[in-house]
């Protein structure tokens, strides 16, 4: 599953990325493919850690993109 995820504040940091991770760990075939948030310092911060997803600040232009099956 190729995910896109559209804000990275306290959410995403502390619970929707680990739980992502924690899947991998497991052998579910999901993927982070594209990063959105409008704070640029918080977008490379988290970026540096996924470094083969595409980032974004804007939200449209994220779901505009093909090949993702969730956001």
């Amino acid at each position: 599953m190729r995910l896109g995820l559209i804000g990275l504040g306290w959410a995403a940091r502390n619970l929707h990325l680990p739980s992502i991770e924690f899947l991998r760990s497991q052998g579910w075939p999901v993927e982070i493919v594209a990063l959105c948030d409008l704070q640029a310092e918080r977008l490379q911060e988290t970026a540096a850690k996924y470094p083969h997803a595409a980032t974004f600040d804007d939200a449209g232009a994220l779901l505009a993109e093909p090949g993702m099956d969730g956001f």
